[in-house]
């Protein structure tokens, strides 16, 4: 593969891991949180950005494992 793909594909991986993850932690913060105040957002920042760039890092490979972990079945 060349550069240009393999940078393409990270930032691909990164913004789609970023949305996924900032909506799922902002709502679960949002239910067990009374208030949110600065430390609330930078630990959400910090959640958000680290498991964006497992998944950019790992690829398909961090989904099936986090799917793995919610899996009943």
């Amino acid at each position: 593969m060349n550069k240009s793909f393999q940078r393409t594909e990270f930032i691909v991986r990164f913004i789609c891991g970023a949305i996924f993850f900032g909506l799922v932690v902002g709502l679960l913060g949002l239910r067990f949180l009374t208030a949110v105040d600065a430390l609330a957002i930078a630990v959400w920042i910090l959640i958000t950005v680290s498991l964006s760039v497992l998944v950019a890092v790992c690829g398909d490979d961090a989904w099936r494992r986090m799917a793995g972990i919610f899996r009943w079945w």
